[in-house]
C-alpha cells in the first residue's frame, strides 16, 4: 500500500516540521499489519497551487492520502480533497488535526 501523509505549512521556516506526518509514518511502519507500506510525507508551503498539489498526489499512485488540517490550511485541503474525489482512481482520503476535529462538518462530505 502506498500512503501519502500531506503537510501544508503556513510558511517555509526552520521550525516548519511535519511532526504529525512523521509520527503517523513511524506508527504505520512499526505496526505488524502495515509495516510493508510505502509512506511518503510530501510538504508544501502557503500560498499553494491546489491544482498542482492534486496533480502531484495523483501522479504518486497512492492508495491512501491523509492531511493534517489547521486553520491556516483547511480551505486548501478541502479544495484538494474535492479534486481528488473526482479522480477515477479509488482513493482512501482522510483528514486529521485540530481543524478537522473543530470543524468536522467541513471535512465529512
Amino acid at each position: 500500500m502506498k500512503i501519502a501523509l500531506v503537510t501544508i505549512h503556513v510558511e517555509k521556516s526552520p521550525p516548519a516540521f511535519p511532526l504529525a506526518a512523521a509520527v503517523l509514518k513511524t506508527a504505520i511502519l512499526q505496526d505488524e499489519k502495515t509495516k510493508e507500506a510505502e509512506v511518503a510525507c510530501p510538504e508544501f508551503y502557503l500560498p499553494v497551487d491546489t491544482d498542482k498539489i492534486t496533480a502531484a498526489l495523483l501522479s504518486g499512485n497512492h492508495d491512501a492520502i491523509g492531511f493534517s488540517a489547521y486553520t491556516w490550511n483547511a480551505s486548501e485541503i478541502i479544495t484538494i480533497v474535492e479534486s481528488l474525489r473526482k479522480s477515477e482512481k479509488p482513493l482512501i482520503l482522510f483528514v486529521g488535526g485540530p481543524q478537522a476535529t473543530a470543524s468536522s462538518n467541513d471535512f465529512s462530505d
